[in-house]
């Protein structure tokens, strides 16, 4: 007898090594096994029925004990080692539109135009794409927080917003430039880069605009010279590619200084007051005309960190302007997933994803963003 009570004891503890119980259960067992231990002794004071009896409850305090343990990692969120994860939810699956709502069934899908159509697309599962509408001539470059409302842009510097329901709102008449613009968490407002020259005094800066149209309000000037006397040189800043952070606080934003060739990250409160330089970055490799090559400004879902394209690089800076680092020597237009954990970019015409650290680059399939600035995350997981 003294082999079985061996081979139980050792039994348990194989199996709540790998699945740990409750200590109660766990010393329960023990201690019953100890207890018979004991009371046997040398000589055998049981019967066989005795024994059998103590078998079947201590198999069945252990087994009790392992279902507990397999709950307790469950609820836990963890798994046993060598486990994996099962494959990422799928999104955009083919179906029946509600007209009513075209946004219903592509949160957490990228938006893009292929040229003739606003197309959404998992970028985990790139068959799954939905049509949202005909893209005449308008690409999409913002969502709101609530994946209610989409921003469009034309190469006129035109401003669009997009209701589920498919109808459009004109919030700017042209001179919206650096196609980027971003909405207020809210998503009743919208911050944009406005250069037009056509009007007088010139429009030349940073503004915000309702989600709804109406007069646009300046927030943050450019200091580039407009006036015809500058034809052939440019002196100053131009600040452009505005990003709203994801608790409403800040507006982070580029700035092309051609004063001093180079280009700059700053960030403001929402309202342009307390402007802060982050960072400033060298003259990009092999320009011939001065700044002007960084852009595509990203929050991650979390405000901690940026991602920015500059140089031909794809770079993410800490929100206080701190651990600038390269994750891709190639690519632009960096977007955050609405989880974080990725982040998609473009390469020449292609689509792709990576990490935030800049490994487990993949191509998005089948996917040709027309033109490759017309594309954006929806933030709604």
């Amino acid at each position: 007898m003294s082999d079985i009570r061996t081979e139980i004891r050792e039994a348990f503890e194989r199996e709540q090594s790998a699945f740990p119980p409750p200590a109660a259960l766990r010393d329960q067992v023990v201690a019953a096994l100890n207890s018979h231990a004991r009371a046997a002794g040398p000589v055998q004071r049981r019967s066989d029925r005795d024994w059998s009896w103590l078998m079947v409850a201590a198999a069945a305090v252990l087994a009790i004990a392992i279902v507990a343990g397999l709950m307790a990692l469950r609820s836990s969120g963890l798994y046993p080692i060598g486990a994996k994860p099962g494959p990422a939810l799928q999104r955009c699956l083919p179906g029946p539109t509600d007209p009513s709502n075209r946004f219903a069934r592509v949160h957490g899908c990228i938006t893009y135009s292929d040229g003739s159509q606003i197309v959404a697309v998992d970028p985990n599962h790139p068959a799954n794409r939905i049509v949202i509408g005909p893209s005449n001539g308008l690409v999409p470059i913002a969502w709101s927080r609530d994946g209610s409302r989409l921003l469009l842009t034309s190469t006129l510097g035109d401003l669009f917003v997009m209701s589920a329901d498919g109808s459009q709102t004109q919030i700017a008449h042209g001179g919206a430039f650096g196609w980027e613009g971003s909405f207020s968490p809210d998503g009743t407002k919208v911050v944009y880069d406005r250069y037009d020259t056509t009007v007088v005094p010139a429009k030349v800066g940073l503004y915000v605009v309702d989600v709804r149209g109406g007069a646009p309000r300046l927030i943050a000037a450019s200091s580039r010279c407009t006036q015809a006397s500058c034809a052939g040189s440019s002196t100053g800043s131009w600040l452009t590619y505005p990003a709203w952070s994801p608790d409403g606080s800040l507006i982070a934003y580029a700035d092309y200084r051609d004063d001093l060739g180079r280009d700059e990250i700053w960030s403001m409160s929402s309202d342009g007051t307390n402007q802060h330089r982050l960072l400033a970055l060298a003259p990009c490799p092999g320009s011939t005309q001065g700044p002007e090559c960084t852009d595509g400004l990203s929050w991650s879902p979390d405000g901690s960190q940026l991602a920015f394209h500059s140089g031909g690089g794809i770079y993410i800076v800490g929100a206080n302007g701190s651990g600038v680092h390269v994750i891709s020597a190639t690519g632009g237009q960096p977007v955050w997933s609405p989880d974080g954990s990725a982040i998609a970019f473009t390469r020449g015409s292609q689509l792709f994803t990576m990490a935030p650290d800049g490994s487990n680059v993949a191509l998005v399939e089948g996917v040709v963003p027309v033109p490759n600035y017309g594309w954006t995350w929806n933030p709604v997981r």
